[in-house]
């Protein structure tokens, strides 16, 4: 069984995989997105909205990895067993093998290609995120510490001990 704190890094680390497989191929993305780019954006050239979607695609890269650093990070950081920077440089070591084996294995799937510019792009999306955790530490730190706080909205009275 995954340890409480690990499950959300895990289940994003498949969602990421499952996203690197054939089903989601630029031929398969963009029988989807250019359609909605047309409609939302009429006056668009079809050049036009292939860039788009190519950029949009490489955003994509960016953010599923700065998402994955941050869950990893938080996951090695729960129960505070290691420093946030051991659990920054774990976290980077996974977001790296998972690119690797992602784009490894995208060059057996039909309709995908493997790209180590792929792999730099995942890996500067991890990056910018762990310096982001690196400057803002309190979020690394897990939910769990936040679950015995309180929910929702409390009363504050203004006049007790006036």
């Amino acid at each position: 069984m995954i340890r409480r704190p690990f499950r959300s890094a895990v289940l994003w680390l498949v969602v990421v995989l499952v996203l690197g497989s054939a089903y989601f191929g630029p031929k398969q993305t963009q029988r989807h997105l250019l359609p909605a780019l047309q409609t939302l954006a009429p006056w668009i050239l079809p050049s036009s909205a292939q860039t788009v979607h190519t950029v949009l695609r490489k955003l994509s890269h960016l953010t599923e990895y700065a998402v994955l650093a941050l869950l990893w990070a938080r996951a090695f950081r729960s129960g505070s067993r290691v420093g946030l920077r051991t659990a920054s440089w774990a976290a980077l070591a996974v977001c790296l093998s998972c690119a690797i084996v992602d784009e490894v294995h995208q060059t057996q799937a039909p309709g995908r290609h493997g790209s180590v510019r792929d792999v730099a792009l995942d890996s500067l999306g991890a990056v910018v995120m762990l310096i982001v955790v690196r400057a803002r530490p309190q979020i690394a730190e897990s939910g769990d510490a936040q679950e015995d706080a309180p929910r929702g909205l409390q009363t504050v009275r203004l006049d007790e001990g006036a």
